[in-house]
């Protein structure tokens, strides 16, 4: 398996604390068959998340001497957080990484409120040769609420990265009905751990199980292997066909 988001350059952003927490953390990731993980942190337009593209290289090469002896391939993205300001300029001006030097993009939304210029930023993204990918949206209440935001989303070239612990309830009730519901309507192409600590691990295994069970293998090889290992390769995934969920009833609540 392939983690395409994760917090584990020690003391760097609001993940891993230590590289002793890295390292323990990512030898578990090792045990349970997770062969390559992206290291992707945080990176805001404003507040304490500001760390520069070179330092970012450089936290990221001391995690990697520090863990050479573990079975692991280790690459370098950031999660990218929404703003005015256009992700493509920053991308080509080297501000932030895309996803192991590939032409993909992780970028994360406000949890609270959804910015409708955030299509304009996924068809400049795509315009300019990017391939952006929405961080767990099945964590933000007003994808909970309407879930076609997402396909609207897919529609205009984004894709979607959901996250484990919300496919094992870590997340609460309403994040793992939503990632099922995306997953049952083609609107997931990624699952990733988002782990930042001992308290929020790399989970891809548990999750693995779930969806394999629920969903099929041929889903869950996709979800976890397949389509991160274009990542990887810088290629583009294949998308099946998606499709919108229906609403019934007040307040958002979604049917099959």
């Amino acid at each position: 398996m392939i983690d395409i988001h994760s917090h584990l350059i020690p003391d760097f952003d609001d993940g891993s604390s230590s590289l002793h927490e890295s390292r323990d953390l990512i030898f578990e990731a090792c045990k349970n068959g997770v062969t390559d993980i992206i290291c992707t942190p945080h990176y805001m337009g404003m507040g304490e998340y500001q760390k520069s593209y070179y330092e970012t290289e450089l936290a990221f090469k001391q995690l990697c001497e520090g863990i050479e002896d573990l079975p692991i391939n280790m690459h370098l993205g950031n999660e990218i957080f929404y703003t005015k300001e256009c992700i493509s300029d920053a991308l080509d001006a080297k501000k932030y990484h895309t996803l192991a030097n590939s032409n993909y993009c992780l970028f994360e939304l406000k949890f609270t409120n959804y910015d409708e210029e955030v299509i304009n930023e996924v068809y400049d993204l795509n315009a300019c040769g990017y391939l952006p990918i929405l961080a767990h949206p099945e964590r933000y209440y007003y994808v909970q609420k309407d879930m076609n935001l997402v396909y609207d989303l897919v529609k205009e070239g984004c894709l979607m990265q959901v996250n484990a612990d919300s496919i094992l309830g870590y997340n609460g009730k309403d994040a793992q009905k939503t990632v099922f519901k995306l997953i049952e309507h083609n609107l997931a192409h990624f699952v990733a751990s988002d782990a930042h600590n001992s308290e929020r691990r790399i989970n891809l295994k548990e999750a693995f199980e779930v969806i394999d069970q629920k969903f099929g293998e041929k889903i869950a090889d996709k979800l976890f292997i397949i389509n991160p290992k274009k990542i990887l390769d810088n290629e583009l995934i294949d998308l099946d066909e998606y499709t919108k969920v229906s609403k019934k009833g007040l307040f958002g609540i979604f049917s099959k």
